[in-house]
């Protein structure tokens, strides 16, 4: 009984619901709806403020809405299905 509530416990600890919730956006044009100049957070990858939520523009063209500022770059390649590492 007592591993069956530890289990619970770390499976509720790691679950994906906790991950800041994403949504992708179509219909928008390259930098539309940024409140600043879009930054380069990579050679291909564009992002920018849209209120409290992060607008990042993938190379394949996709645009996604996040809501969290904070994004690193790995996140942003894995949101975008980039390799996590340059060719060598």
């Amino acid at each position: 009984m007592r591993t069956m509530g530890v289990t619970l416990a770390l499976l509720g600890l790691t679950a994906i619901a906790g991950a800041a919730p994403m949504t992708e956006v179509k219909g928008l044009r390259a930098n539309e709806g940024c409140e600043q100049a879009p930054v380069a957070a990579t050679e291909k990858l564009r992002i920018c403020p849209v209120g409290a939520r992060t607008r990042i523009w993938c190379p394949n063209g996709k645009v996604f809405d996040r809501d969290t500022a904070d994004i690193g770059i790995a996140v942003l390649r894995s949101i975008c299905e980039m390799n996590q590492l340059p060719p060598s």
